[in-house]
């Protein structure tokens, strides 16, 4: 589930996001925040703990900076950002992939230019 790249854009565009799992839940934001936590303790000092985590596990965590639920924060960003963090995402039809991170990036231009 969590490698599907539909989970982007359902995560990106709503106003809150509640994550459920059986019967705890939490909210995306808590679980975005976190990852980031992850992302940086994991270059510094719990390097050594968390070596053995497999990469690809690692990947699909959410980061914080680039996907916070019903952000702005993307806007007049490139495509290349996007595509390369979410690159590995999986889909159906790879046509998906591309109208999907597409999606993502408001710029102010129009495609056809």
């Amino acid at each position: 589930w969590w490698t599907r790249i539909w989970v982007v854009q359902e995560t990106v565009f709503p106003p809150t996001v509640t994550i459920v799992c059986g019967t705890v839940s939490a909210p995306w934001n808590m679980l975005s925040r976190a990852a980031s936590q992850f992302q940086q303790h994991r270059r510094v000092c719990c390097a050594k703990a968390v070596r053995n985590i497999r990469r690809d596990y690692t990947n699909m965590l959410p980061d914080g900076r680039l996907w916070n639920t019903g952000s702005t924060q993307m806007k007049d960003t490139s495509l290349l950002s996007p595509l390369r963090r979410f690159r590995n995402r999986n889909t159906t039809d790879p046509r998906d992939k591309v109208y999907t991170l597409l999606s993502l990036v408001i710029t102010k231009h129009k495609i056809s230019q």
